[in-house]
């Protein structure tokens, strides 16, 4: 499993520099309920202590001691229909980024201008010396850099390159654009693949985070007007009016260097290990005081530094505020009025060289209120069960309405998996070869809700209501399924659940002190993205799928295409698929499966058009006998087009733009950074580092 492979790499770092850090995770058997404030106000001197300490503990801590926790994350999520078009004031129709909540901005790969004349994009794609390759497109080295491109002409001529520096590796993380007042900021890390070495929190030592501030007011002479550089890795931000709010991790380089533990000289105070800022050429500046940090409980301890900045994009020159904690976090959720920040803790063990977890996690989630620069700590609470495992999806878990935080948590398959009758039988563990008694099976709901409200006399998220609990104990999902795709959406919840066939749960949350599953619908294949269309309109994106007796994919079926379906909820106690589309066989991807932002809808009058990045697999498969295990040979790569009739909720496929085929680039390449924009009635569709622009009624 893929955590238990991270586990196993995690084995042999200390304990206390694992970014859970403690040891304190709740037992299967543990109700949890309302916690204290879990963050405590730090001061100098308490800060500084806690650093001495955790730098001397590192080196006593050997890799078979007791606990690791593995931290994985809370990100944001939206409780409204994104953001599908915005109009000017001269009717002109743009898409606009795929967000997760209305009025709240998200960094992405490609922006346009509001009017639909320019396009800002990051080329990600590889260096080049290809004499055939046009100039505006090469590339000679690994840097990424950005491309104004002007968008009143098909095709796209490039109007300006930025950041093409060939003596830094720049690796962008997306842009933000307010062309009202001509400004672009780039947000800019010094590594690329953290996530792939987030259970190292040595590896954030020395990482910085920049932002780069363009003024784009002409476009063709758009020129770098100020910088920030700031210790840490960008876990996520967001854009609230004019405010940009980061989330950096940071990993002080004092624990990391542990040489002289011990020195009872030594004077190290917190400001000189908490992360610090550079404006532009200026003298490095502390970024957060002491007395402005929180702590985390002494259960869990942590030398992970989580930095919350608020930057003011309405000055000419940049002005920050910022709040920090010391432990753990891995994304975001935001609200128009708060940050969450979460962490799901892993309770590890190792027994004889082995890893051992116990079958309930936890989360922890932390509330910090915002308003413009200000961050105000509201307080903390636990809740049963995990995020998943895709990084963007975990966003979606999460949701504020009406002054309530509603969250959606996936526990692991509770062992044991064979049911016997006798309620006496005393279950063992899975690995137990010591006695023969049959493992009772555990008919335990393998998705929970939890719905949260502010305490602000004890600093907690009060737990107002669960489900299922004792009066409504109707599991959400089968033993054995996986929470994919979820979406809140005013007073209702969407969640889809997965092994065999894919049961779409409608919750309604209009009473938060007793929710309750209003309906539920069944399919083939599954969702892994909700994307609402209207009030009642739901598009689900994900793969068809074929069940299995034999194990499939190690979940009772097999996957095959890319599914697009369309799913009626008006009658929440009886949602209907009305229409769907199967893409390719199985080996059909699309970058849009795990990244909302590939997802680009425009609404025109009563049709939604939707495009999104496929790599189609349709040639013979690779077997001589076909099965539904069979992988089919790639076909070609392209912008995939559908129109969706919203009145009468039917789904109309329109002629792809096919960039490449298996004649002329036999194993495809990647769609990972591909995204699309409309203007009006165009599309254009960036792939590679290249512009690909059709109309849209073209055939």
């Amino acid at each position: 499993m893929k955590y238990t492979h991270n586990l196993l790499i995690l084995i042999s770092i200390l304990t206390l520099t694992s970014c859970g850090g403690g040891s304190s995770v709740s037992t299967p058997d543990k109700e949890i309920t309302d916690v204290a404030s879990k963050l405590k106000r730090s001061t100098e001197s308490s800060l500084s202590t806690y650093f001495r300490q955790m730098r001397q503990q590192q080196t006593t801590t050997t890799s078979n001691d007791n606990v690791l926790i593995q931290a994985s994350v809370a990100a944001s999520t939206s409780e409204g229909s994104s953001s599908a078009s915005s109009t000017s004031a001269s009717s002109t129709s743009v898409s606009t980024t795929n967000v997760q909540e209305n009025g709240v901005d998200e960094a992405d790969l490609i922006k346009v201008s509001s009017n639909g004349h320019y396009i800002y994009s990051v080329d990600k794609s590889a260096p080049t010396t290809d004499i055939d390759t046009p100039p505006i497109l090469a590339k000679t080295n690994n840097s990424d850099s950005i491309r104004i491109m002007d968008a009143q002409n098909t095709p796209l001529t490039e109007v300006k390159e930025l950041l093409s520096n060939n003596d830094k590796r720049w690796h962008i993380n997306g842009l933000y654009l307010d062309d009202a007042r001509g400004n672009l900021v780039a947000l800019s890390s010094n590594h690329s693949n953290y996530w792939s070495n987030w259970f190292r929190s040595d590896y954030f030592a020395q990482q910085t985070t920049d932002l780069f501030f363009f003024d784009i007011s002409t476009p063709s002479t758009a020129s770098l007007s100020n910088t920030l550089s700031f210790d840490g890795s960008v876990i996520d931000s967001r854009r609230n009016g004019d405010v940009l709010y980061l989330v950096l991790r940071h990993f002080p380089d004092y624990l990391y260097n542990t040489d002289n533990t011990n020195d009872p000289q030594d004077n190290t105070t917190a400001t000189d290990i908490l992360p610090h800022y550079r404006l532009n050429n200026a003298e490095r500046q502390p970024v957060v005081l002491a007395e402005n940090c929180y702590q985390e409980d002494a259960g869990k301890r942590s030398g992970d530094i989580i930095t919350l900045v608020a930057v003011n994009l309405a000055s000419d020159t940049p002005e920050i505020n910022s709040q920090c904690y010391v432990g753990a976090a891995e994304a975001i959720y935001a609200s128009q009025e708060a940050l969450y920040l979460a962490t799901t803790q892993w309770n590890y063990q190792s027994q004889n060289g082995t890893a051992e977890y116990e079958d309930t996690t936890t989360t922890d989630i932390h509330k910090f209120a915002y308003n413009g620069m200000a961050f105000d700590y509201r307080g903390s609470a636990e809740v049963r069960g995990h995020l998943g495992h895709q990084q963007d999806r975990k966003s979606f878990r999460f949701s504020e309405h009406n002054g309530f935080l509603r969250v959606v948590t996936f526990s692991p398959a509770q062992w044991p998996t064979i049911a016997v009758e006798d309620p006496d039988v005393v279950a063992t563990k899975p690995n137990d070869t010591s006695s023969n008694t049959p493992h009772k099976f555990v008919n335990k709901s393998p998705v929970s809700l939890t719905i949260l409200a502010e305490e602000s006399s004890t600093k907690t998220l009060r737990i107002v209501a669960k489900l299922p609990n004792q009066n409504r104990p109707e599991p959400i999902g089968l033993p054995e399924e996986k929470l994919y795709a979820s979406r809140f959406i005013g007073d209702r919840a969407y969640f889809v659940t997965f092994r065999v066939t894919d049961p779409l749960y409608v919750l309604d949350l209009s009473t938060p002190e007793d929710p309750f599953i209003a309906g539920e619908l069944k399919v083939d294949g599954y969702s892994d993205y909700l994307q609402p269309l209207s009030e009642t309109l739901l598009l689900g994106i994900g793969k068809d799928a074929t069940p299995t007796t034999g194990g499939g994919d190690g979940r009772g079926a097999w996957y095959q295409g890319v599914k697009l379906s369309l799913i009626d909820v008006s009658d929440p106690s009886n949602p209907r698929e009305t229409d769907k589309r199967i893409i390719g066989k199985r080996g059909t991807e699309s970058n849009a499966l795990y990244n909302h932002h590939a997802l680009t809808s425009l609404q025109v009058g009563d049709t939604q058009r939707i495009a999104l990045p496929i790599r189609l697999h349709e040639q013979a498969p690779f077997s001589n006998t076909v099965s539904p295990s069979s992988y089919y040979g790639y076909t070609n790569t392209g912008l995939y087009r559908f129109e969706v009739d919203i009145t009468n909720q039917t789904l109309v496929e329109k002629p792809a733009i096919i960039t490449d085929d298996w004649q002329t680039t036999p194993y495809g390449s990647s769609i990972h950074n591909d995204r699309s924009v409309m203007i009006n009635d165009t599309v254009h569709y960036l792939h590679n580092g290249q512009f690909y622009s059709r109309d849209w009624d073209s055939e």
